[in-house]
């Protein structure tokens, strides 16, 4: 298909992908947004074979312009920074290979994206099947948003993950993703990145970000106790130092906010491995 200039780049990374990746990609070739107008970057990360030539054969068969890289460093950040770097869009969002986005998620969130503004949409959670969801602490803060408003403490848990958002590529600039942290990651990208966003609107709820519950993923699993508070304590020490670079430029009270999220997180995790 023709390619023009590209107003989206959706980044996936994916390590050993499964059937539920190509639920991902189906939802992808679904959406009502113009598909010359959006590009798929996916980094596959690990181990190489069999997974990139699954990759490859079905996305021969899709409708949408997409890149597909592979490096053998594991880890989702590496794959992310990958997909950064590699990426055209003006825009962009990132997508687990495991997860579904409703039809119209790029569409309304980029009806949102002008005027220094950062779209948030709207999410649920299940295991199997999008038409059976489960309670999921995003779809409150969401419904918490539409009725006390976006102030900072009600918006601040939508800055502990990159999902369900369209960023603008210059909010990013040079900023990457941290590999040396396994968990947490996520929530020190964002809060990074808050220095450059101005303000944010909410999609509809049918713009919907569906995200998969699975029993293997790394907040699903037992770790040890000593990798726990050595991850978290490191997040505490990069996110300080984050901060501690630009004070005038980050939100106070979002910082520590963060910080107690951190520490509310760490005690929720050395409770459930212990």
């Amino acid at each position: 298909m023709a390619y023009r200039e590209c107003i989206i780049s959706i980044i996936i990374p994916t390590y050993m992908p499964q059937e539920y990746t190509l639920e991902c990609f189906k939802s992808i070739e679904s959406q009502f947004f113009d598909k010359a107008d959006f590009e798929a970057i996916i980094v596959l990360n690990g181990e190489r074979n069999p997974y990139y030539s699954f990759l490859e054969k079905y996305l021969l068969q899709c409708n949408f312009n997409y890149r597909l890289f592979y490096t053998d460093i594991k880890g989702v950040s590496n794959a992310r920074n990958i997909g950064i770097e590699q990426s055209k869009g003006k825009y962009l969002t990132f997508v687990d290979d495991d997860d579904i986005i409703s039809e119209n998620y790029l569409q309304e969130l980029y009806n949102i994206a002008k005027n220094d503004v950062m779209p948030l949409s709207y999410s649920k959670a299940f295991t199997e099947n999008i038409a059976t969801t489960m309670n999921y602490r995003v779809t409150d803060i969401y419904d918490k948003m539409i009725n006390k408003g976006l102030t900072i403490y009600n918006v601040h848990s939508y800055f502990s993950f990159p999902f369900c958002k369209l960023i603008d590529r210059e909010i990013i600039g040079i900023q990457r993703f941290n590999t040396r942290i396994q968990n947490g990651e996520d929530a020190l990208f964002m809060f990074t990145i808050s220095k450059g966003i101005k303000r944010m609107r909410l999609t509809n709820k049918t713009a919907i970000y569906y995200r998969r519950i699975r029993s293997g993923s790394l907040m699903n699993r037992k770790v040890s106790i000593i990798y726990i508070i050595k991850n978290y304590f490191w997040l505490i020490f990069c996110m300080v130092g984050v901060y501690m670079r630009a004070p005038l430029k980050y939100n106070f009270v979002l910082f520590v906010v963060k910080i107690l999220a951190i520490f509310k997180s760490l005690v929720f995790m050395v409770k459930k491995n212990i």
